[in-house]
């Protein structure tokens, strides 16, 4: 063969090779591609919640083996692409759902369909609506919105209903995902056929339900279709005929409006086992009310969107007032204000940072240490270097032995540096199980720190199908504005990318060396056993028993409410423990039993300066406070509000019907487990070869109020609520435990709402009024509201009353109906002759049920 055809045959083997090594796929050109886009709810989102991202697309080209993606602003103005797998056949039409947790406010953005890293799709969303803390979401799942356009309204009486966005829904974007439904704090069903909604679907509304959420179900002519979708476990319920009823007094009286329709309702027959019937008109159940875990199932025997509803005046009304009276004080503060929340989230953020960095490899080398190591470097490099260049007469080597110290010092103070922090992959999980009220469910919150000890890409899976959320340095920012934070910005950092799907996995861009990245991820545990216990107050006391229903031991087990605990200690599997809590009338000092309990159990040993290097029991106590002080104990420093308006006035009363009990969050409980709940993370496809486990239980428990025929309700439990219109200039502050109010000099009128202990006849009423400063005692007057004399009194038969810094107010006997109005409030009045500031007051009730 000649030279010449020897080079042609090179050339012609040279361009096969590079035929072969190009990617053999056909790209579908993007005219080929119809794509629709849509972001949230009505393009509304919640800050921190989990967005749904819908795409449908229809593919006319060739096929696609791809990716959808869409990008996060964070605030240093860097970016999180979130993605799915997307394969769509030639000639198909697919619908695509996947998640974007947003941490800032971004009000666009873009959603490419990606193919061997390239775009052949894209479109650019504007005009989303991001909602911050300071209102919530109310979702309708309805055939017939515009017969309850009423749950639109937003009253100016600063309600329940006052700061809220409503969103309508269907079962095409109702939420298969219960932390997707976690974006809405009230659903409403009326009128809609649940039987199209999917298991999915119904185990998320489930979910949601017992992890605090409120459900409220219309029925009467249309009830059978909207309870076919639900089962007995969702909502156990019994329904008969439909029976038509003229009038229901009972609904004017809890709305405060007549209804003057001459069209009759029609009510279904319910029944619901262990219900609240909360409104009841002769022997019709009209309204009914169920505790599901932490949340609450309220049932109409009516139709929400037909008359004689939908033309009363008095049908969002009816619910404001119904909600304020049945709900527990927290949910019904947080509807009302719901930027209280803001610094609890912000709390726990830290606490969870705090803990999940206190792992030995992210300790500070010693000051001490490197002090030393700096004066002899400045040493060195200066006097002796050159005092030991000029004796041998060669000080034109500094040029070179300068740089070379340099170099020997930066290895010694990496060295130090490496001895602490090591070069390998630590991970570290907290597991915070939410249980529920009925212990057979728990929600599981897993966060997540990863050490990298090297600089570089990582790769971290859960090995499952859950929804991985990247923590950044200022997560849980309601407010925050991303920096330089036009959408679709090409120069854009993206610092991670989420991938959805089973398994979820996050792929960590160019991380620094020996740092930290924090993540979260949210499960479910269908079956969770948790604690049993019987509880009762009486005399003072929290009595009765706590058993472990778990597989495993618990340690460190405290029973608190508060204004005062119960360290229980380690418990056994089967074990049961005595309970007996002596309750105080008021909180002597803000927070002091709850830091008392801390103290004890978990003492800083920070408190009398730095001890140094913390032994291992000591800093699994820190872990351990820092868990409990911002994550155990939701609000336990926050949150911290003034407020010179009725957002936060309201009444709590607890419930009272066959069992007479209190709500979850009165009485909490959390213990420590060393059982790993979930599986161990994977980073760079192997399991990190150090790999700590926490977990925390923590959930509310019931309290009976009634035994034996007996009611005792300790303080705490009922709530006081300042009526505005009768009161002076006032402030609040809540921390989140403690309520204290600042009153300017006049007077400020509270009011305690205790319709629901008709069926009680109470022998004694205490009530406490304390000063803050013990000083200022004799700057307050109380005094209290005299049915019979029409006037605000500070003595009488059967009443004692002592304006002191302690002040109290008796009331025994047959004088208890004379204070307590046609309304069921018991109004007290403080008079304050100079700024003061005073606890919310808190009221105790004896008595014996009819």
């Amino acid at each position: 063969m000649s030279k010449k055809s020897c080079f042609s045959f090179l050339i012609v083997i040279v361009m096969i090779l590079a035929f072969l090594t190009l990617p053999l796929v056909a790209y579908a050109d993007g005219d080929e591609v119809i794509m629709e886009v849509e972001v949230g709810f009505d393009g509304h989102f919640n800050i921190q919640q989990w967005t749904p991202v819908v795409v449908n697309i229809e593919n006319k080209g060739h096929d696609i083996d791809g990716w959808l993606e869409a990008d996060a602003v964070q605030q240093d103005g860097t970016a999180v692409a979130f993605s799915t797998k997307a394969v769509i056949p030639q000639g198909s039409k697919k619908r695509i759902t996947f998640y974007v947790q947003f941490s800032t406010v971004q009000r666009g953005m873009q959603v490419r369909l990606m193919q061997q890293d390239k775009a052949i799709k894209q479109i650019e969303v504007k005009n989303l609506y991001p909602m911050t803390d300071n209102q919530y979401l109310m979702g309708v799942l309805t055939d017939d919105k515009d017969a309850l356009n009423y749950w639109w309204q937003k009253p100016g009486n600063n309600g329940l209903f006052t700061y809220h966005e409503t969103i309508h829904l269907n079962a095409e974007s109702f939420p298969d995902r219960k932390e997707v439904l976690d974006n809405f704090a009230v659903l409403v069903i009326n009128d809609f056929d649940t039987g199209m909604l999917s298991q999915r679907q119904i185990d998320a509304l489930n979910a949601w339900i017992d992890g605090g959420g409120l459900l409220i179900i219309g029925t009467g002519p249309s009830g059978q279709k909207v309870l076919s979708g639900f089962t007995n476990k969702v909502i156990p319920l019994k329904t008969g005929e439909i029976v038509s009823v003229v009038e229901i007094p009972a609904l004017d009286v809890v709305s405060g409006v007549k209804n003057h329709s001459d069209v009759p309702f029609q009510l279904m027959d319910i029944e619901m086992d262990g219900a609240d019937e909360v409104v009841k008109e002769g022997d019709n159940c009209i309204i009914a009310k169920q505790r599901s875990g932490a949340g609450y199932i309220f049932i109409s025997a009516f139709d929400l969107g037909i008359e004689p509803i939908t033309g009363w005046a008095g049908s969002q009304a009816l619910w404001d007032n119904l909600l304020a009276e049945q709900l527990d004080a927290q949910k019904a503060t947080y509807m009302r204000s719901p930027d209280l929340q803001i610094p609890i989230k912000q709390n726990k953020y830290q606490g969870i940072l705090q803990a999940l960095q206190n792992i030995k490899a992210m300790d500070i080398p010693s000051i001490n240490g490197l002090m030393v190591l700096l004066l002899i470097y400045l040493a060195v490099i200066g006097p002796i270097n050159y005092f030991a260049l000029k004796r041998f007469d060669k000080r034109e080597w500094m040029w070179f032995t300068i740089p070379l110290l340099v170099l020997v010092f930066s290895g010694g103070i990496y060295a130090a540096g490496y001895t602490v922090k090591g070069d390998e992959v630590i991970s570290n999980t907290i597991s915070v199980i939410n249980v529920k009220g009925d212990g057979n469910a728990a929600d599981v919150d897993n966060y997540v720190g990863v050490f990298m000890p090297r600089k570089g890409d990582y790769t971290v899976s859960a090995e499952k199908d859950v929804l991985l959320a990247i923590n950044g340095n200022n997560a849980f920012d309601p407010y925050a504005q991303p920096s330089n934070s036009q959408s679709g910005d090409a120069a854009r950092i993206v610092q991670a990318k989420v991938v959805q799907g089973d398994p979820a996995y996050m792929e960590l861009y160019n991380a620094n060396v020996w740092t930290m990245k924090t993540f979260s991820m949210k499960e479910v545990i269908p079956q969770f056993s948790g604690f049993k216990a019987d509880l009762y107050y009486r005399d003072g006391k929290i009595l009765g028993i706590i058993s472990n229903g778990l597989s495993y031991p618990v340690e460190d087990m405290v029973i608190f409410t508060p204004y005062a605990y119960q360290i229980i200690g380690n418990v056994a599997s089967g074990e049961t423990k005595d309970v007996s809590i002596q309750m105080p009338l008021y909180i002597s000092s803000n927070q002091n039993a709850l830091y008392n309990m801390l103290d004890k159990l978990y003492p800083d040993p920070y408190r009398n300066g730095n001890p140094g290097d913390l032994t291992d029991e000591q800093r699994e106590a820190m872990n351990r406070r820092s868990i409990v002080e911002n994550i155990a104990i939701p609000g336990f420093n926050g949150p911290y509000t003034m407020t010179n308006g009725p957002t936060v006035a309201a009444s709590y009363p607890t419930p009272i019907g066959s069992n007479i009990s209190a709500d979850g969050d009165f009485l909490k409980v959390f213990a420590f487990i060393e059982q790993k709940i979930t599986d161990d993370i994977k980073v760079n496809g192997e399991i990190p070869t150090t790999a700590y486990h926490t977990g925390v239980i923590t959930g509310g428990l019931n309290v009976d109020f009634e035994r034996d025929g007996i009611v005792s309700v300790p303080p705490g439990v009922i709530n006081a609520y300042i009526d505005y219109d009768k009161s002076g200039s006032v402030a609040m502050n809540d921390n989140g435990i403690n309520t204290t109010v600042f009153i300017e000099r006049g007077r400020v009128i509270f009011g305690f709402d205790i319709r629901r202990f008709k069926d009680v006849d109470i022998d004694k009423i205490h009530i406490n009024v304390p000063v803050m400063n013990k000083g200022q005692g004799s700057a307050i007057k109380l005094f209290i509201y005299d049915n019979d004399k029409k006037d605000y009194v500070e003595s009488g038969e059967g009443l004692s009353v002592s304006s002191t810094s302690s002040g109290s107010i008796d009331i025994e006997g047959d004088a208890v109906n004379r204070f307590i109005n046609d309304g069921g409030v018991i109004e007290v009045a403080v008079d304050s002759m100079y700024g003061v500031e005073i606890q919310m007051p808190t009221i105790t009730i004896e008595g014996r049920k009819r």
